[in-house]
């Protein structure tokens, strides 16, 4: 008898939306985190703003809903299936 486990957990913010910015502290990091799956169809676009932050400490991209200190509202449907 054969059994499949699947014990991985996701850990999402509400918005399920995924993180990243300055590291707070620590002004020289510059850090990307929580993505999965649509985080690959955005990464080249993050990976970018990502360089720009690390290097100019801006950026022209659009990325204000990285930021790890932004309201995050989750949906009433969303919140219930808790994913």
């Amino acid at each position: 008898m054969s059994v499949l486990s699947d014990d991985r957990h996701h850990e999402l913010q509400a918005d399920r939306h995924p993180l990243g910015g300055r590291l707070p502290g620590l002004p020289n990091v510059v850090f990307l985190a929580a993505f999965s799956g649509h985080g690959f169809k955005i990464s080249p676009a993050i990976g970018d703003a990502a360089a720009d932050l690390a290097l100019t400490d801006d950026t022209c991209l659009p990325v204000t809903f990285l930021a790890a200190d932004r309201d995050v509202v989750a949906s009433t449907e969303r919140s219930e299936r808790g994913r």
